[in-house]
């Protein structure tokens, strides 16, 4: 379940970051550094999402990965997608 948050890049990286991290499975990814460096594995390939055995919910971080990737480029994105 992922809320509907929009919004301008220093509001939501981090809010973003965080909801990235819960979907991935914590007992494989130990550490924070761990999860960074995933997460920023993923954003470099997001085609690996689906395939990559250390993440819960692959549809959600999907979606999230894409929102974060257009608020950095944008500097603003929203739930909704046009």
């Amino acid at each position: 379940m992922l809320p509907k948050v929009h919004g301008s890049r220093s509001k939501l990286v981090p809010i973003l970051d965080t909801l990235a991290s819960l979907c991935l499975k914590s007992e494989k990814l130990t550490t924070k550094d761990d999860k960074d460096s995933l997460l920023e594995k993923l954003q470099e390939s997001p085609e690996s999402i689906m395939s990559d055995d250390n993440i819960r919910f692959h549809r959600t971080l999907e979606k999230i990965i894409r929102m974060k990737t257009r608020v950095i480029r944008d500097g603003f994105t929203s739930f909704a997608e046009a």
